[in-house]
């Protein structure tokens, strides 16, 4: 009896999940889908939609909008600088995460817990605190931007492009994530390459860092999508006038201000707008999809035991 009504229950629940869940992802692929199918409209056609964008029909000359992104000035400038940004990001980051999960792992040391413990506690505060004291540090800085040793006179590395590389070489949840899967793995291995003679560095990087390459694909995309997508940063510590600037923050914002220029009580371009914004967001989408396995199984690492 308990079984049958255990079997009614799913044929209700089941179905009903899958509805939920398939509604879930529309809402959320909703604003993509929109920037995409908006793209594709002329500005007639976009003063007619009405909850979803559907061109009147399909032709090479309606992806247009699509190549606005590339027919800018200093596209390729600003691309590489981005490119630059990212990978930097992304190479030191994975290097200082590795390793320090390592040495909060397996290297016995006094003060380790206490160590770690305060940088998880820099976990707890938020990004947007640290921004006004960040700046008054930057704008201070001894001996560049003008500044004469005691940080006064200049500007210091404000509107520099290297302060676009300078700060945030490392994060407290990458040490997190690499000392627990390290952990998951066991020591086994690392032992025996220890007897074997190979250093700490050897272990890490030939023994351990092959092991952490789910770990890793969670640190890249997020690391990617972040400095891909980073507004915040650039908008505070670079000036619009200065040289080069990143996509989020240069090219994409002034392309799209020149798509909504026009004759006075015009409508802006909207559909170019879309053009421009969906191919900047491209690259982070690419790279999720062509990691998202590993993604999966470096988010479950440690997560069952036995």
């Amino acid at each position: 009896m308990k079984r049958g009504i255990k079997s009614k229950a799913d044929k209700i629940l089941v179905p009903l999940a899958y509805l939920i869940l398939a509604l879930g992802g529309f809402v959320m692929l909703y604003p993509f889908i929109f920037s995409f199918m908006g793209s594709l409209l002329t500005k007639a056609e976009y003063l007619k939609i009405s909850v979803l964008p559907v061109p009147g029909g399909l032709s090479v000359s309606r992806f247009a909008n699509l190549l606005k992104f590339f027919q800018g000035k200093n596209v390729w400038t600003s691309i590489g600088m981005t490119l630059l940004r990212t990978l930097f990001y992304a190479f030191v980051n994975i290097f200082f995460g590795v390793l320090g999960g390592y040495i909060f792992a397996k290297i016995h040391f006094r003060g380790r817990k206490a160590v770690f413990f305060y940088f998880l506690m820099s976990m707890m505060m938020p990004g947007v605190v640290t921004l006004l004291p960040s700046y008054i540090m930057f704008v201070r800085w001894p001996l560049f931007g003008g500044n004469d040793i005691f940080g006064q006179g200049g500007s210091g590395m404000i509107g520099h492009w290297f302060i676009l590389l300078f700060p945030g070489w490392f994060g407290a949840y990458h040490f997190f994530l690499v000392r627990q899967s390290i952990f998951d793995i066991g020591g086994e291995i690392g032992e025996s390459a220890e007897i074997d003679g190979a250093g700490n560095l050897r272990t890490v990087f030939t023994i351990y860092f092959p092991l952490l390459r789910p770990v890793v694909a969670v640190m890249l995309i997020g690391l990617i999508i972040g400095h891909w997508n980073d507004y915040l940063f650039p908008m505070t510590f670079m000036r619009a006038t200065d040289y080069p600037q990143i996509i989020p923050i240069g090219y994409t914002v002034f392309n799209i201000i020149a798509a909504a220029k026009g004759p006075t009580n015009s409508i802006p371009d909207y559909p170019a707008i879309f053009g421009i914004c969906f191919t900047a967001m491209l690259p982070p989408i690419i790279v999720f999809l062509c990691l998202q396995k590993q993604f999966i199984t470096g988010l479950t690492m440690g997560s069952v035991k036995g």
